[in-house]
């Protein structure tokens, strides 16, 4: 029996973060389709220890200061983010199998991409590229977009309890500022600000402003299996980030459930929505949280998106347009895990192709 051990800093049993989300989808699929395979996840760095399990999935959380030594009794290690280089430079020492999920461009994972010894799955073609551009990739590699329950979220698409432009993760980098200008912009529009599940002091300052306008109704974080509850109320979905997303699986969520969603202009909008799409100018994140916020001239645009749909008809051929966007995303996901998983068979299971 092959033992596979992932290490990471979280988990979506606690964390409804893009990276843990993906995470668990893809652990669930190896858990799936190979139930003779020892699949354990360790987070280390807690309180306390403790044993749970998860939709399936074993979870361990350790305070113990040695715990890079349980990777000498797997076979195969998959980690990413925050513990991917501490993880991965013992698990090559002790000439593991290792896996690493790409998120991010981050020049710390750079010894790894190059490193033909890892095996290096990208969470989108535009992650592939950034890497492969700057010449910090090898051929040990594979893409695999995040896993989106289309066929659940698809069974609200005809929901008519849809009345907030909805914002999810108040947060500056998320473009929390020009939300709140929308807010103001339009006081007769209700807008749902739901709480994000990280990064929550950087959250305070604008969870107070919204707060203090009548039109505004502030929710706490949400578990993932609720998150269609939200959708379900929400007429359009906000998503202006200021910096790059990996992914943006909110939009995918909520374009599975029949709600439009306007997005900043980048790269890995595209990469979703493809060309067509309802994008908005949005002033670039230098890093600081001191930066002035966004005035109203520069949110015009997305004003301008939000006045769009207002109009009936316009607001179904969008919905409709995003909706086979999304069905097409389902898919195009669900045949790369098909390959992934002949390749996981052959490379690491050593079980032929046939």
């Amino acid at each position: 029996m092959k033992n596979i051990l992932c290490i990471v800093k979280s988990y979506a049993d606690k964390v409804r973060g893009g990276g843990e989300t993906y995470l668990h989808f893809f652990l669930k699929e190896l858990n799936n389709k190979f139930p003779n395979v020892n699949l354990e996840v360790l987070i280390p760095n807690q309180k306390t220890i403790t044993h749970t399990k998860f939709e399936g999935i074993n979870i361990h959380t350790t305070n113990e200061p040695n715990y890079l030594g349980y990777i000498d009794k797997c076979d195969i290690l998959i980690t990413q983010l925050d513990e991917s280089v501490k993880t991965l430079r013992y698990g090559l020492s002790k000439e593991k199998e290792c896996i690493l999920i790409i998120h991010n461009h981050l020049n710390f994972h750079f010894e790894f991409t190059k490193n033909p010894k890892v095996f290096i799955i990208y969470n989108c073609y535009d992650m592939f590229i950034r890497f492969s551009n700057a010449g910090n990739t090898n051929d040990n590699h594979f893409i695999l977009n995040p896993y989106c329950d289309f066929p659940k979220y698809s069974l609200s698409v005809n929901s008519n309890d849809r009345d907030y432009i909805t914002f999810i993760n108040p947060i500056r980098r998320k473009g929390a500022d020009l939300v709140l200008n929308c807010a103001k912009y339009f006081p007769k529009k209700k807008f749902m600000i739901v709480k994000g599940g990280y990064y929550h002091d950087k959250a305070i300052k604008y969870i107070e402003e919204f707060r203090k306008l009548p039109n505004c109704f502030v929710v706490d974080n949400v578990k993932s299996n609720e998150m269609i509850k939200i959708y379900n109320k929400s007429r359009i979905i906000l998503q202006p980030s200021r910096d790059h997303e990996t992914y943006g699986m909110v939009c995918v969520e909520a374009i599975s459930s029949g709600v439009p969603v306007i997005l900043s202009k980048m790269r890995w909008a595209w990469g979703n929505m493809g060309k067509l799409g309802l994008y908005c100018y949005v002033p670039r994140n230098t890093g600081s949280d001191d930066e002035d916020d966004a005035t109203i001239k520069e949110c015009y645009e997305l004003f301008n998106c939000i006045k769009l749909l207002d109009e009936p008809a316009t607001y179904s051929l969008w919905r409709q347009f995003y909706f086979d966007r999304a069905l097409e995303k389902y898919e195009e996901e669900r045949t790369q895990m098909d390959e992934f998983i002949n390749i996981f068979k052959n490379k690491f299971l050593n079980i032929s192709i046939e």
